[in-house]
Order: C-alpha cells, then sequence, then structure tokens
C-alpha cells in the first residue's frame, strides 16, 4: 500500500489496512487456535485431522469463491491487471523475516498447547487455546527486533525508538486482536 499511496484514496487504503490488519491479528491466529480446538474436541486421529483441515480450507477458501462468482470477467481482468503489486528487494526480506518468525512460533505453540492440554487438568485446558494466539504476538515481536537490527542510517537510536513503537504497536494489535475474538466467542454462544 505504501508503493501506491497516491494512486488509492484515502478510505481503500483505511479498507485494505484494516483487512490487513484484520486477516493478521484475528484471522490466523483464531484460525490456528480452531485447528487446536479440534484437535482436543474433535479428537485427533488421522482421519479427524484429515477431515477437520479440509472444512478448515473450505472455510479460507470462500473469499476466493466469492472473488471468482461476484465480480464480473471484465472486473476481474482489471484487477488482475491493476492489482499487480511490486515490491523491493527489502520488501521481500521483510516478507521472508516475517514468514519464518510466524512459521517457527507456530510450530512450537501448537505441539506445545496439545501436549499441554493433554495433560487432562481443567486450568491448562482452559488456557492452552491462548499458545497459538501468543505465537503471533512472538513472531511480531520477532518482526520489531529484526527491523530495528536492520541498517539505520541515522542513528541507533533511531532503531531502538523503532523498535519499541513496533513493540507497542504488536502488543496493541494483538490485543485487539484477541478481543476481536472474545467478542466472536461470546456472540457465538449468545
Amino acid at each position: 500500500m505504501r508503493n501506491a499511496s497516491d494512486h488509492i484514496a484515502p478510505a481503500g487504503r483505511f479498507v485494505m489496512y484494516l483487512l490487513g490488519e484484520t486477516r493478521r491479528w484475528l484471522f490466523l491466529p483464531s484460525l490456528s487456535t480452531a485447528a487446536l480446538m479440534l484437535v482436543l474436541f474433535r479428537g485427533g486421529d488421522t482421519l479427524s485431522v484429515c477431515f477437520n483441515t479440509i472444512a478448515l480450507l473450505f472455510m479460507c477458501e470462500i473469499d476466493n469463491l466469492a472473488y471468482a462468482i461476484l465480480l464480473s470477467e471484465s472486473m476481474r481482468a482489471r484487477v488482475e491487471l491493476e492489482g499487480r503489486m511490486e515490491i523491493g528487494d527489502s520488501q521481500r526480506t521483510s516478507l521472508m523475516r516475517s514468514k519464518v518468525a510466524h512459521v517457527a512460533s507456530l510450530i512450537v505453540a501448537v505441539p506445545s498447547a496439545v501436549a499441554f492440554a493433554s495433560s487432562g487438568t481443567e486450568e491448562i485446558l482452559s488456557s492452552a487455546w491462548m499458545l497459538p494466539r501468543a505465537a503471533f504476538l512472538v513472531a511480531g515481536a520477532v518482526e520489531a527486533v529484526w527491523e530495528a537490527a536492520a541498517p539505520v542510517a541515522e542513528s541507533a537510536d533511531k532503531g531502538l525508538t523503532t523498535m519499541c513503537k513496533t513493540f507497542a504497536k504488536v502488543i496493541g494489535k494483538s490485543v485487539l486482536g484477541f478481543g476481536g475474538f472474545y467478542a466472536l466467542v461470546m456472540l457465538s454462544l449468545v
């Protein structure tokens, strides 16, 4: 969005930013938590995991289906032509670091949550679902450190300031994502 900021209206930028942040801090942590909960409450046998994974992937595919069905052919062609985004080397590196941080944190968090929840105590079971969500907080914190450790032309103080601001943003977005998840759970129980 930074690269195309002058081509996108402020309202469009806000909507795209909101969708991106909702995806990162609400949808993806909820998806990883859903995978954990399905294993814990529906069974961890191969068939259950397979079918539950297919169900989750179908839910994730709904936006692609809506794009394919609801947009006209001419609108899809326009989006594919004008909607391409070119990224630079630094952005590519940042995306790769983000991917590594998230994959590594989830590889640790999800099996750990299953192991903790399998111990059977109610206190652990009630808090095990938070581990996959915490993985996104950890990955965001790692990204903040990497961003601050990148060469900063001005000074090291600016790198520390950037890291602190990014940490604050990560914590705030994570808390908002948790609040959104909690609100959705409470609404589903009503």
